[in-house]
């Protein structure tokens, strides 16, 4: 077990590190910093529904084409 722990600390620290930016530097739209974590999305039907029509005015733009 000694010799595989070389290989899985460096993915470990990597998940860490971008969870201390993200929590501590990053200021923009992300998980961390939404309320709750963003589990609060998830659960509330206000926010799902907002969601969905802005998904809806997504593709009714069409200036937002897909490849």
């Amino acid at each position: 077990m000694q010799k595989q722990m070389p290989l899985i600390l460096p993915f470990i620290g990597a998940i860490f590190g971008g969870f201390l930016y993200d929590l501590f530097v990053f200021t923009g739209p992300s998980p961390i910093n939404a309320r709750g974590l963003g589990f609060y999305k998830l659960f509330h039907m206000s926010d799902q529904k907002r969601n969905k029509r802005d998904r809806e005015r997504q593709r009714e733009d069409s200036d937002n084409e897909q490849v």
